[in-house]
């Protein structure tokens, strides 16, 4: 695991060196490589450093990754909220702001699914037809949160009840909101409907 996650990174810092000097013809191997490394855990556990590793190839490769953002974006939400997938969704937001709106409507929709135990849709946006199979720990998280059921069927967070999300994923998804621009997003119904009842958490880092 150790190699494999050596190699990840090494594999972005040489895209990040050679930037103009990467072969075209070498996108769809490179492609292939981080996608294998996000889906298959079968072969090997899953390791952060795949997501460093697509930071870097898309500040590397910029527009030439551009028609690929789509299929990586899946996989890599997959893997559940962590501080190496927000710098990672950061830099292709802000690399290729073509994929922004679709970034945004995505992310919204993993913290609002944590903070409060369902997706939220801001006016203007349409929720994606995607379904993501979550692994990370926030994805486990989630399960073991929802007393009323799966996604949509009304087993949101109520005030009192947000004990039951573990503080760390609570903590990471405010700190995403705080950090994360979501220009041309209208956030207040969010606000209102997954956040406000935070306010009256028990613990003081939340509250702040």
């Amino acid at each position: 695991q150790d190699l494999r996650a050596a190699a990840l990174l090494s594999l972005g810092d040489l895209a990040l060196a050679m930037e103009d000097h990467l072969l075209t013809q070498d996108l769809p191997t490179l492609v292939a490589l981080v996608l294998d490394s996000m889906t298959n855990t079968r072969a090997a556990p899953f390791c952060l450093e795949v997501l460093k590793c697509t930071s870097n190839l898309v500040e590397a490769l910029r527009e030439n990754i551009s028609p690929d953002i789509q299929s990586l974006l899946d996989p890599m939400l997959g893997t559940g909220l962590s501080k190496a997938l927000i710098s990672t969704l950061i830099t292709i937001a802000r690399v290729l702001p073509d994929h922004k709106a679709l970034i945004q409507q995505r992310l919204l929709g993993e913290l609002t699914t944590v903070l409060s135990g369902k997706s939220y849709v801001a006016p203007g946006m349409s929720l994606s037809s995607h379904t993501v199979r979550r692994r990370g720990p926030a994805s486990r998280s989630r399960r073991s949160r929802r007393p009323g059921g799966g996604r949509g069927g009304g087993g949101g967070l109520r005030p009192g009840s947000t004990s039951l999300v573990p503080l760390d994923a609570v903590l990471l998804s405010l700190k995403t909101l705080a950090s994360f621009r979501m220009d041309g997003v209208c956030l207040l119904p969010f606000v209102r409907d997954c956040l406000v009842h935070y306010l009256d958490h028990e613990s003081v880092f939340v509250r702040q």
